[in-house]
């Protein structure tokens, strides 16, 4: 089993992307971000690979998680929202867990808010108490997102989780706050507005 990490990151073409895709840069051994019909700043997404889905993500980007599993060749993959960034030693994080056990199949991160509230990972599925998964691609074949989970709102990465939790997949949680959430858009979560 092999360690490489791909970042994927949906965009509905917010202003806080070149940010987002600098923080993945040089960490990962790919960045591919899934851009829906809206129109991206230039440069933006210098030095990651863009996948167009052609289509309206409205809220959330459930069908561009999927796209980004089926496009990456790499062991694991890891979310960013486009208003959001990675610490720079986050993917060093992630290899470390990924190489200490190869019994899981599914990561689950620590995060802090833009109002530096940590929000830490522990066993048990807890609504809010969970960030976007790194997983295996497989896991995203076994269980794509959908639009129920879409349809949860504000616990999309929770009621992800736990489906695949339910399907058999093995999780490991990282109790470390590897990424900063919404550190630029305005409120708690960033109102999930372009």
């Amino acid at each position: 089993m092999g360690d490489t990490i791909a970042c994927m990151i949906s965009t509905i073409g917010r202003p806080t992307l070149a940010a987002a895709v600098r923080s993945a840069l040089d960490q990962f051994d790919e960045v591919i971000v899934i851009a829906d019909d809206t129109d991206l700043e230039p440069g933006s997404t210098d030095g990651a690979t863009v996948v167009r889905t052609g289509r309206r993500f409205d809220r959330y980007g459930s069908a561009a998680w999927n796209v980004g599993a089926y496009t990456t060749t790499c062991d694991w993959i890891a979310q960013l929202g486009d208003d959001d960034e990675w610490r720079p030693d986050a993917a060093d994080v992630m290899r470390e867990r990924i190489t200490s056990t190869h019994t899981v199949d599914v990561w689950v991160p620590g995060l802090r808010y833009n109002d530096s509230n940590t929000v830490c990972m522990r066993p048990g599925l807890q609504p809010g108490n969970v960030a976007a998964p790194i997983c295996r691609p497989e896991a995203y074949f076994s269980v794509p997102m959908t639009a129920k989970h879409a349809r949860m709102g504000g616990l999309t990465d929770y009621a992800h989780i736990v489906d695949l939790d339910h399907n058999g997949h093995r999780i490991g949680w990282i109790g470390d706050d590897i990424y900063l959430v919404r550190p630029h858009a305005p409120g708690r979560h960033g109102g999930g507005q372009p």
